[in-house]
């Protein structure tokens, strides 16, 4: 009878440490399934951000025009903000001044409004053929813009 319950015992620890063996295997291909997933994701990432980089920064040929913006989501006198098409106007960056803007990273399709007026971002005005027709004081598009776009140009 001993010999019996032992060997009952014994096999019932057996199944355990079996079954146990295979959720601790189960475990770890699901990790390893894990790390693999989170990898492609990296690279994915990394890829997405070497395509951003490699594309130019101003890839319009003539200004992008922005409608559908309510007016009282323009920014106030002397501020500027950030405006990406296809959000809801609520979910837009705040106005601030135009001054903290400058070097900040755009993402792509942004304009930013000044002054009741949108700015394509991916649109070089700086070689814009109308503003280069212009004196420096009567130039359609203003100074902040220019020093938001381009941060480390000197001379305009």
């Amino acid at each position: 009878m001993k010999r019996i319950i032992a060997g009952l015992l014994l096999s019932a620890f057996l199944m355990t440490t079996e079954t146990f063996g295979q959720e601790q295997e189960k475990q770890e291909v699901e990790k390893e399934k894990s790390e693999k997933r989170e990898g492609e994701k990296r690279r994915a990432r990394q890829n997405n951000a070497n395509e951003l980089r490699q594309q130019p920064r101003f890839k319009n040929r003539i200004p992008r025009q922005l409608t559908h913006v309510p007016k009282g989501h323009y920014p106030p006198p002397g501020e500027c903000r950030i405006w990406y098409p296809g959000q809801p106007a609520g979910q837009q960056p705040p106005p601030v001044p135009c001054n903290s803007l400058i070097g900040a990273r755009l993402e792509p399709g942004a304009f930013i409004l000044h002054n009741d007026k949108a700015y394509d971002a991916e649109y070089n005005w700086k070689e814009d053929p109308n503003q280069e027709r212009q004196k420096e004081d009567t130039r359609t598009i203003p100074r902040q813009i220019i020093d938001i776009l381009f941060p480390n140009l000197e001379q305009y």
